[in-house]
């Protein structure tokens, strides 16, 4: 008589599955079983169960180093990777390996906000390219080293303005004004912006920076207005603003802002001598005091 099948063979998936569960912590047998079981349950059971029992060799310090890197090689579920990309008890090397076989975004970007290893996610990090992904690690992450290499991925301009304009760190804000080239979405951070930093890159950005400028000068719509106009070029409109004209915005403060930028000495002679507010007048004289010594200063480095 020829030798009988073994039970995990039979067609009868009660009795193949007690087969199977009576080798769950039998790596060998199980991928045998994997491999050759008549009744996919039965297949996709001894592979559920190979799979865990080769997730406690790769993160259980119980076993050598060696068997721990060799049970994480032959993991092939991408849940139970992105579940030891994640951890911090295991021996290193398996958090890089399990980080380099995942493939599903989801599971990556998982890895790089909530891994507690920092070898998984410098990884997991360089594998992920969809945008929805990149975005949420540049709106969740403190790692700034992520968020430069999400913001550098990042093909949507509208969303780096958005994050130059309000993400709550200000040190993203000003890494994603460097990667701003729309010349309208940089416009628009002008005109939004209340971080300093990040208004006067995007206006040093901007081709044409004047016309917007000199909006902000006349209607106040940037919080930051004062550094506007002490950005706008055209003289006689700093002369308009800093006499106090009514066609700007912002009264006194537009006035002083306006002031800092002229260098018209004829101008700035007369409010010093001549306006009414004496605050003015002080600050018109502070500057006709920095004019002439950044003249005398620049003679003097022409005589030497």
């Amino acid at each position: 008589m020829g030798r009988s099948k073994p039970a995990w063979q039979s067609e009868n998936i009660n009795k193949a599955l007690k087969a199977t569960i009576s080798w769950r912590y039998d790596e060998i047998k199980l991928e045998e079983i994997e491999n050759n079981a008549l009744l996919e349950d039965i297949r996709n059971a001894a592979k559920s169960f190979r799979q865990a029992l080769l997730l406690k060799k790769a993160t259980d310090y119980a076993y050598k180093k060696e068997v721990s890197v060799e049970a994480v090689k032959k993991i092939t579920d991408q849940a139970i990777l992105g579940k030891i990309a994640k951890m911090g008890l295991a021996h290193s090397e398996v958090y890089s390996i399990a980080a380099c076989k995942l493939t599903d975004q989801t599971l990556l970007t998982a890895v790089v906000l909530h891994s507690i290893n920092i070898e998984a996610p410098n990884i997991a990090i360089k594998k992920i390219t969809v945008q929805e992904n990149l975005k949420e690690i540049v709106m969740n992450t403190t790692k700034y080293d992520y968020a430069v290499v999400a913001l550098e991925n990042i093909t949507d301009q509208y969303f780096i303005a958005e994050v130059a304009i309000s993400h709550s760190i200000p040190l993203y804000r000003s890494t994603a004004i460097n990667l701003l080239t729309d010349q309208t979405t940089l416009a628009d951070v002008v005109m939004k912006s209340n971080d300093p930093t990040v208004f006067l890159r995007a206006i040093e950005r901007l081709a044409n920076p004047q016309p917007i400028l000199i909006e902000i000068a006349k209607t106040g719509r940037s919080w930051l207005y004062e550094l506007a106009i002490e950005k706008i070029a055209d003289q006689s409109i700093l002369r308009e603003i800093a006499y106090g004209s009514d066609n700007y915005h912002g009264g006194w403060r537009s006035r002083v802002a306006a002031i800092r930028g002229l260098t018209d000495l004829t101008v700035l002679e007369d409010l010093a001598n001549n306006d009414s507010d004496k605050d003015i007048s002080r600050e018109a004289d502070k500057r006709i005091n920095l004019l002439e010594w950044i003249n005398k200063s620049y003679k003097n480095d022409g005589d030497t």
